[in-house]
């Protein structure tokens, strides 16, 4: 029997400004494998981002290096199609992957039959809301087990499902990252 834990949380709340151990889940132990994020340390300027084949706009910290990368667009529809990785100095921090939702499915329909392996083990799934739109979108803590935690977060928009994992979710400044590019998310072309 797998264990999950859902309910709505506003992503001001879970992914910015949180103080650490505040409860906002009804167990505390899901807060505290579920770190907030804040906002980043180094107050350096933020840059946009858009990228018309993906249909994706979104703004990050300046400092750091994008890298795009597009893929066939026959490829099946559980293949992403684009992805966009943030790095740092110290390596890749983000990653943003896009599907096309050909199939039209809704978003929670769309995770289990794509994302649900995602939900294995000792992992924390949430809803939320994100984006410059307000989207619904699923939170997906996965806490460290041989690997940095994971934060997956996946919403649906402008046809396409987006999937935005912060690659060590125990890093605060990788979190904040996470934050600005959540906040700001938005579909290209869509103002």
């Amino acid at each position: 029997m797998r264990a999950s834990l859902r309910f709505t949380v506003p992503v001001a709340l879970i992914l910015g400004g949180c103080e650490a151990g505040v409860d906002v889940a009804p167990a505390p132990d899901v807060a505290s494998r579920s770190a907030p994020l804040a906002a980043r340390p180094d107050a350096s300027p933020s840059r946009a981002y858009a990228d018309g084949a993906a249909g994706v706009r979104f703004a990050h910290p300046a400092a750091l290096r994008v890298v795009t990368d597009h893929y066939d667009p026959t490829l099946p529809a559980h293949k992403f199609k684009h992805a966009v990785t943030l790095s740092g100095a110290a390596g890749p921090i983000l990653r943003v992957e896009v599907w096309t939702d050909a199939e039209g499915l809704a978003l929670d329909a769309w995770f289990e039959k794509h994302l649900a392996f995602s939900r294995a083990g000792a992992t924390d799934v949430r809803s939320l809301q994100v984006g410059v739109a307000g989207v619904p979108a699923i939170l997906v803590d996965q806490p460290h087990v041989h690997a940095p935690a994971q934060r997956m977060v996946t919403f649906a928009l402008g046809g396409s499902v987006v999937r935005v994992t912060c690659l060590d979710a125990e890093d605060a400044a990788a979190r904040a990252v996470l934050a600005e590019v959540l906040a700001t998310f938005d579909a290209e072309g869509s103002r």
